[in-house]
């Protein structure tokens, strides 16, 4: 396919940009008012980029537009998006585009309020490493990866799910596209609150995410009285991370430039494990990540 990507520059979208072009589609993209580092990072994904929205910038050939959901690119008056409608070109949405695109892989989505950008990071980062050909969606620049998305050759998927909406007409949290065999939960707490006015309607997305995962499925899940509250909503098996003893956990921590700790399984046994992140979140962060990858038996 010919895709085009009008507002390349939003984090995800760049991320979704990397992926399809991984995956064989001719990619292309536009954006405006854009500054480094993000206008920096697109000019160095070697796409074709317009840094000004026009109907010309379309590709004559053009299959799917994806629109960004910003105030200044998700409107109906968007030039770019209506120049694709009035030729017949379906126009979408990255999320809508992602879930389409995975519906065939093996999905670990990594969601909750702060954490999972470092934890979808981190997952594709150690399955690169250990020689799994994964791919990735990650909403952040990572040191430790070479893109923010790839498509892989392996069925496994690591996708960073947000709870935010699609768009303004399609109030859907983004990891509600993304077809789960696995999920990551790092926290629940409230956040975003223009879309979300209260608690309950917050948690009520990861609720429909946690109902989302099969019988057979995998939910590791921080433990956290607010995640507690939700893990009941899921058929698949729970693992916990982060609490005390029964699920993964972290002792014997020595903080550093490069800290130090036990990571310890639920049945007490420990492995030594240091780290150059910073502080004690980001230790709980590997916790997670070692849980949910030697749980679902992808590394050993």
């Amino acid at each position: 396919m010919n895709i085009h990507f009008t507002g390349i520059a939003g984090a995800g979208m760049a991320a979704v940009a990397q992926m399809m072009q991984d995956a064989g589609h001719a990619v292309s993209g536009s954006d405006q008012d854009v500054f480094p580092p993000m206008s920096t990072f697109v000019e160095g994904l070697g796409l074709p980029v317009a840094w000004r929205l026009d109907a010309a910038n379309l590709p004559a050939d053009l299959d799917v537009l994806v629109q960004g959901a910003s105030a200044k690119l998700g409107g109906d008056d968007n030039v770019e998006a209506r120049a694709a409608r009035e030729r017949g070109v379906r126009v979408t949405t990255f999320p809508e585009l992602v879930g389409e695109a995975t519906r065939n892989r093996i999905n670990t989505v990594v969601a909750g309020s702060f954490g999972k950008s470092t934890c979808a990071a981190l997952a594709a980062y150690v399955l690169r490493s250990c020689g799994v050909d994964a791919g990735w969606l990650v909403g952040a620049i990572s040191p430790s990866l070479p893109a923010t998305g790839r498509w892989g050759r392996s069925p496994e998927m690591i996708l960073e799910g947000d709870e935010y909406i699609v768009g303004p007409n399609d109030r859907r949290s983004k990891f509600a596209l993304y077809h789960p065999r696995r999920l990551l939960l790092t926290s629940l707490v409230h956040d975003h609150v223009n879309v979300f006015p209260t608690f309950a309607e917050y948690e009520a997305p990861f609720r429909r995410l946690l109902r989302s995962l099969p019988s057979e499925g995998l939910a590791v899940l921080r433990d956290h009285p607010a995640v507690r509250e939700v893990a009941g909503e899921t058929r698949a098996r729970i693992v916990w991370y982060g609490g005390g003893e029964g699920g993964w956990r972290a002792q014997d921590e020595v903080f550093g430039d490069i800290s130090r700790f036990d990571l310890v399984a639920p049945d007490g046994a420990r492995t030594p494990m240091t780290t150059g992140l910073l502080g004690a979140h980001n230790i709980e962060n590997i916790v997670g990540v070692s849980a949910l990858l030697l749980e679902a038996g992808l590394v050993d």
